[in-house]
């Protein structure tokens, strides 16, 4: 997997640092997720990714990645 472009359905950096680190950056899917603790700030911006994202990835060539 090394090497190949594609996706996850998520990525997440320490909190409260932020995106400090690139490598640092743990990526995962949503059968990974098992629980939600806390959802933080949802914008109007958000919720628009949230509904178009299953659309978007349908149509990409970018392989969904796994672990």
């Amino acid at each position: 997997m090394h090497g190949t472009t594609g996706y996850f359905d998520y990525g997440a950096v320490q909190f409260p640092y932020g995106m400090t680190d690139p490598a640092k950056t743990i990526f995962f899917n949503r059968p990974d997720v098992t629980e939600i603790v806390f959802m933080g700030y949802i914008n109007a911006e958000e919720q628009s990714y949230e509904r178009t994202f299953d659309e978007v990835t349908k149509s990409t060539d970018y392989p969904h990645l796994h672990l």
